[in-house]
């Protein structure tokens, strides 16, 4: 017999978070603008975190381990064109990361931003 719950913004299944209920992330990119989703690829599978667009010409602060040992990274990016808003995947490029510090700075490839 599977025990089932709704908790927060999550379904618990045998005390397992297993899915969110909504696309709390879409959500969360439609009503700020200078916060981004991170999506990276490691030799374990997929990861995910998040950062904050810094500058006009799409310097990205992140958490150094959100993108260590990637061999991808893309971000989510909201925008907006004619009123309407949307969300768009977007390559980056490592700029400059520390271990020490915990951080990072990536750079949003072919000045798509």
């Amino acid at each position: 017999m599977s025990e089932k719950h709704s908790v927060s913004a999550f379904k618990l299944e045998r005390d397992k978070l297993v899915q969110p209920i909504q696309n709390y992330e879409q959500a969360y990119l439609s009503q700020v603008k200078g916060v981004i989703f991170i999506r990276t690829k490691t030799s374990e599978g997929v990861s995910s975190g998040s950062g904050a667009i810094i500058s006009k010409y799409g310097i990205i602060l992140t958490c150094n381990h959100v993108i260590s040992e990637s061999s991808n990274i893309q971000v989510r990016l909201s925008v907006e064109t004619n009123g309407e808003i949307y969300t768009k995947l977007e390559n980056v490029d490592i700029v400059w990361k520390s271990k020490e510090l915990d951080a990072a700075l990536l750079k949003i490839a072919d000045e798509n931003y």
